[in-house]
C-alpha cells in the first residue's frame, strides 16, 4: 500500500487540485465577506448563504457586546444594519473578534446617516476605551507618601508613569450621561445632552473601569504628562493657557493627588 507521500504533487485527500482549492476557497471567503454576490460553482446556494448569514451575525454580536449602549441607542435592527455595512467597509482581519470593531467610532463619524449624529461616533469611542481599559495590562500604583518623599529640587525634571490601562478622550457631548442612563428617556434622546466640549479619563482599577470628567487644564496637564513632559513642562502649558487661573504648580499638585487616589500614576522618575 503507497504511503502518503507517494501521493500525486498538488492533489490534496479527495484528489482535489490544490491551486483550485485555493481559488474555490478565496471565492468563498468574498461571499461570506459579501464582497461577491454569488457563492462559487459547485457549490449550494442555499448552504453557503446560510453560512455567511451565521458570520455576519456573529459580527454583529461581537460589535453588540462591545458596544452595548450603542445597540440600545441604535436598536437591534438599526445595529444590525450598522454592523452589516461597517463589516462590508472594515471587514475583520484580525484572528481575533475582539478587534473586529476597533474602526466603528470612525465610521460612525464618516459615514451616512451616522455623521449627522455626532454623538454616535463618540459614545463609540468613549466604549471602545472601556474595553481597551479593561483589557489592558497591570501594573502597581503608588501612593502619596512617595509623592511627598520627592526634594523639591527634583521637582522641575519630574516625569511619570501612569497605569497602562488609562485612556483620555476629548468629545462634544456628554457621553458619559447618555452611557450611564443607559436604556432610560436620555438613551433614547441624546440630543439632550451637553454639546458642551467635555475631557474624560478612562482606566481600570482590580477588575472594574471607571471613569471621569476632567476639567479643561487637569484635561491640559494630564495629557503632557502623558506625553513624557517633565512638571515644569506642565507647569508652563498651563500657565499659557489663559482660562488656567490660579498658580500652575498648585494646580497640578491638587490633581496629583487626585490621580494618586484614583490610581493612574504607576511612578515617579
Amino acid at each position: 500500500m503507497p504511503c502518503a507521500r507517494h501521493r500525486r504533487a498538488g492533489l490534496g485527500a479527495r484528489g482535489v487540485n490544490a491551486p483550485g482549492l485555493v481559488d474555490l476557497q478565496t471565492r468563498f471567503q468574498a461571499f461570506i465577506l459579501q464582497e461577491a454576490e454569488s457563492p462559487p460553482a459547485g457549490l449550494q446556494a442555499v448552504g453557503a448563504t446560510v453560512y455567511s448569514e451565521a458570520y455576519v451575525l456573529r459580527l454583529t454580536e461581537a460589535l453588540a457586546n462591545d458596544y452595548p449602549v450603542l445597540q440600545q441607542l441604535l436598536g437591534e435592527t438599526g445595529f444590525a444594519g450598522m454592523a452589516r455595512t461597517y463589516a462590508l467597509a472594515s471587514p475583520s482581519r484580525h484572528f481575533s473578534v475582539r478587534w473586529f470593531g476597533q474602526h466603528l467610532a470612525r465610521y460612525l463619524r464618516t459615514t451616512s446617516p451616522y455623521a449627522a449624529e455626532p454623538y454616535l461616533g463618540e459614545l463609540a469611542a468613549f466604549e471602545w476605551l472601556m474595553g481597551e481599559a479593561f483589557d489592558a495590562a497591570n501594573a502597581p500604583t503608588i501612593g502619596a507618601e512617595q509623592l511627598g518623599a520627592i526634594p523639591a529640587a527634583d521637582w522641575p525634571d519630574l516625569t511619570m508613569a501612569f497605569h497602562p490601562s488609562l485612556r483620555r478622550l476629548d468629545v462634544q457631548h456628554d457621553v458619559l450621561a447618555i452611557w450611564q442612563s443607559r436604556g432610560s428617556e436620555l438613551a433614547t434622546d441624546p440630543q439632550g445632552a451637553s454639546r458642551l466640549p467635555m475631557h474624560v479619563a478612562v482606566w481600570r482599577r482590580g477588575l472594574e473601569v471607571y471613569f471621569r470628567p476632567l476639567v479643561p487644564g487637569e484635561a491640559l496637564s494630564l495629557d503632557a504628562l502623558l506625553d513624557g513632559e517633565t512638571f515644569a513642562a506642565a507647569c508652563e502649558q498651563l500657565a499659557a493657557d489663559v482660562s488656567s487661573g490660579d498658580d500652575p504648580a498648585i494646580r497640578i499638585v491638587g490633581w496629583l493627588r487626585q490621580w494618586l487616589a484614583d490610581g493612574l500614576i504607576a511612578g515617579l522618575r
